[in-house]
């Protein structure tokens, strides 16, 4: 047997938990799985998958500055046909 070192890493639990037991329908134990992506990394001197940082586009950092600033915020609605009801009102306005 190949001889093995020990990983020692800090993971949130629910994160964990959540991985583990899709790794577990895939018959691939979280060693497996660990081994793999490092292979991988050793393979293609690279992570083995994109890493990018998301941009929010204008019209979604004004939205979220305004919902921070309590601006411009439509509801609550009790049922989704209140919101429905809500959204077609400002449609028919826009016309």
């Amino acid at each position: 047997m190949t001889k093995t070192d020990n990983l020692t890493i800090r993971v949130e639990p629910a994160l964990k938990k959540n991985v583990e037991k899709k790794l577990n329908d895939m018959g691939i134990t979280m060693a497996q799985a660990i081994n793999m992506y490092f292979k991988q990394i050793d393979m293609t001197n690279s992570i083995p998958f994109v890493i990018r940082r998301y941009e929010y586009s204008k019209e979604t950092l004004k939205a979220m500055e305004n919902t921070k600033n309590g601006k411009h915020l439509i509801g609550p609605f009790n049922t989704v046909n209140e919101m429905w009801a809500d959204l077609e009102k400002n449609l028919e306005k826009e016309d």
